[in-house]
């Protein structure tokens, strides 16, 4: 057992080699005409040519659809569950809490104690599974944090770890047809399958919907598009706050703005009414350069521009800060054209149709396949960490954009720049994704 002063010299000097590499990336942070879209769109060739049509995206969508089993057709999942399915769900989306044994963790300062470990197992509401389970339709009010467990409070591997949640899985916008398939034993949570993700939301961010309305968004017909980073509408007295690639049903129906028969389609806003039913409200839309009638062409400019929105946004760990993490940063930018990636980095990686694989390749051979192979919007992996990629500037570097934890932020830097390891992150890409065409 290490003895209290070579534990202390352990996390002096693991203090210090973190603090080092946090220096050396922010050192490696680009700024000037590189960090900017215009420079990578005039290096661009065919930069405004579409890629895909909507039939194509289409396509690849339902492609991934087969390849991932993230991602689902909601319209098409079953109506009802029996109970070891939805526990089998609810064990996975544990993660690596799905183990009995006391995880060290902390709650702010403190060590999670043993009695509220057994708190949140149990509020997972296992013992009330029955034979058969109907499943629920619900549409999210407010932008949701979609938990690991039902517990709201953070948990973390240190002490006062600020922003960084543990049972944090993503963020939901508002506007999204989720399904729930079980209450928590508290009544507080809700255990739901999204698009992308399943986990624990707060049922006061849902409302209950009847299957008609529900596919309203589940399966829209005509949608609006968020193309800014973020952009707040007010409905139901509460603003909501949606993130790029959001897509808003567009529709004529009764609400509060009142009935629309000949007007304008107008943006189906989803309200919570006292009794956690749906309503909705239809407001005309504005379209501007944060919000966009259908999705985005898929273009290469399309990918720079989306992406350079970010620049300079907080790092969000699982969407956390309403900000982006470095898989959701380059899933939100595919989503404002309309194409479904996963939403963790590992399924991204096998999920993209384009597969370009690097392990193995020496620096050198992977810089020249990315020269020969990679176009601006594609994504670069290596373990944990999706970038997108820019191209190669005057130098001939390969430059990406990229939430990145070291910064803090979205920026721009080379792959000469250290990962989380220490090593260049060129000499731990795995691969290159990106959409066929």
């Amino acid at each position: 057992m290490l003895g209290k002063r070579m534990l202390l010299f352990i996390l002096l000097l693991s203090g210090s080699l973190a603090g080092s590499l946090v220096t050396a990336f922010a050192a490696a942070v680009i700024y000037g005409e590189r960090s900017t879209p215009d420079y990578w769109l005039a290096r661009t060739p065919q930069a405004e040519e579409v890629l895909l049509t909507p039939q194509q995206i289409a396509d690849q969508n339902a492609d991934m659809l087969l390849r991932d089993e993230s991602l689902k057709d909601l319209a098409a999942y079953p109506e009802s569950l029996n109970g070891r399915e939805v526990r089998q769900h609810i064990m996975a989306a544990m993660q690596d809490f799905w183990q009995e044994a006391l995880p060290v963790e902390y709650v702010g300062q403190e060590l999670l104690s043993e009695s509220s470990w057994r708190a949140a197992r149990s509020n997972c509401n296992l013992n009330a599974l029955e034979d058969n389970i109907e499943v629920r339709y619900a549409v999210t009010v407010a932008r949701a944090n979609l938990r690991l467990l039902p517990v709201s409070e953070a948990w973390s591997a240190k002490p006062g770890a600020g922003s960084f949640d543990a049972l944090q899985g993503t963020a939901l916008d508002p506007a999204e047809a989720v399904i729930i398939e079980l209450d928590s034993a508290d009544g507080q949570f809700a255990f739901v399958q999204a698009e992308d993700y399943k986990g624990w939301v707060l049922w006061s961010d849902l409302a209950l919907a009847d299957r008609e309305d529900w596919l309203r968004y589940a399966q829209p017909q005509q949608v609006a598009v968020v193309t800014a980073y973020r952009k707040g509408f007010a409905a139901g007295g509460r603003n909501q706050l949606y993130q790029m690639g959001a897509a808003i049903p567009l529709g004529q129906v009764e609400g509060l703005a009142g009935l629309f028969t000949s007007a304008p389609l107008g943006l189906l806003l989803p309200v919570r009414e006292a009794d956690g039913s749906l309503s909705i409200e239809n407001h005309a839309p504005s379209y501007d350069e944060s919000l966009h009638e259908g999705y985005l062409p898929c273009t290469r400019a399309g990918f720079i521009r989306q992406a350079f929105k970010f620049l300079g946004q907080p790092y969000g760990r699982g969407g956390l800060r309403d900000s982006v993490d470095s898989a959701s940063f380059v899933q939100d930018v595919y989503h404002a054209m309309g194409l479904k990636v996963p939403r963790k980095v590992e399924q991204q990686e096998i999920a993209l149709l384009k597969q370009i694989k690097l392990g193995g390749l020496t620096a050198e051979a992977r810089s020249t396949t990315l020269k020969n192979t990679a176009e601006p919007g594609d994504m670069l992996f290596e373990p944990g960490h999706v970038m997108m990629y820019l191209g190669m500037d005057a130098e001939v570097t390969p430059i990406i954009i990229h939430a990145a934890s070291q910064a803090d932020s979205v920026v721009v830097s080379d792959l000469y720049c250290p990962g989380s390891d220490g090593q260049p992150m060129l000499d731990n890409l795995t691969s290159v994704a990106g959409i066929w065409h």
